[in-house]
């Protein structure tokens, strides 16, 4: 019987050591950025003319626009260094909640070298679904207000997309890597895409096939690129527990041995 629970003691106390070891298993971040302020080095801010605070950052938020505000342009935020490894494979993953629904959409999209749209990123407004691209597919539903993670794993050429860990599926690449992202949306003389209604061959807004109005309003909570890691490192808090329980079982051990 006294076997039996050591070896029931040993199990359960090797499941804890696997499950906190997978914390640090498998990636290696490459960037993140949990935005408690907002780093003029990584990104580039325009207000656009949008009334302030068009945007802001603190507690871990970056927030684009206000809700009910109503202008003829929205606020942009771009990277202003690649986020993304030169080469191999990547995970990007986004916090995200649009903090309320307008007629005029926004969102997120990643560029590749030449400004086309890299076939990463989504977009939502109230008289739109609420889009998820994913190399050159795409997945809708209703837009909302609700707090969402997308995961975007790019492998070779491919793209798996995930929201709110469902995956929506797999698909190629349309054209090269991604080495430029924004949220928010561009205004003339701004990078868009080369696949946007009135841009010229470099991507840039030539004139607006928007209206004045009210905007929807995005917040991200956070952005993470990861690469695929090397082989697993248990973390301090690991050995930490691994240690505790094996001082409990040395224990239990000996107190089993002066009852016996």
């Amino acid at each position: 019987m006294r076997r039996m629970l050591s070896v029931v003691f040993l199990f359960l106390w090797s499941v804890v050591f696997i499950q906190v070891a997978g914390v640090a298993e498998g990636s290696t971040v490459y960037f993140e950025d949990e935005f408690n302020v907002l780093d003029a080095s990584v990104w580039t801010a325009y207000d656009n003319g949008y009334p302030a605070p068009a945007v802001s950052a603190s507690g871990g938020l970056l927030q684009l626009g206000q809700p009910g505000t109503s202008s003829l342009d929205f606020p942009v935020v771009y990277s202003a260094a690649d986020p993304f490894p030169v080469s191999g494979d990547f995970t990007l993953e986004i916090g995200f909640q649009y903090t309320s629904l307008a007629p005029k959409g926004d969102g997120f999209k990643a560029l590749d070298g030449t400004n086309d749209f890299a076939g990463i990123g989504f977009w939502a407004a109230s008289s739109h679904p609420l889009y998820i691209s994913y190399g050159t597919a795409s997945y809708s539903q209703s837009p909302d207000t609700q707090y969402h993670v997308v995961k975007y794993e790019v492998v070779g050429t491919d793209v798996t997309a995930t929201l709110d860990g469902t995956v929506l599926g797999t698909s190629t690449l349309p054209a090269g890597r991604p080495e430029l992202l924004f949220f928010g949306h561009p205004t003339v003389g701004q990078v868009f895409s080369t696949t946007c209604p009135s841009c010229d061959a470099d991507g840039v807004v030539t004139s607006r096939w928007w209206y004045d109005g009210t905007w929807t309003t995005l917040g991200i909570d956070y952005l993470r690129v990861t690469t695929p890691g090397a082989s697993p490192v248990p973390e301090p808090s690991t050995y930490l527990l691994l240690g505790s329980g094996l001082t409990v079982f040395a224990l239990w051990r000996r107190r089993s041995k002066r009852k016996g």
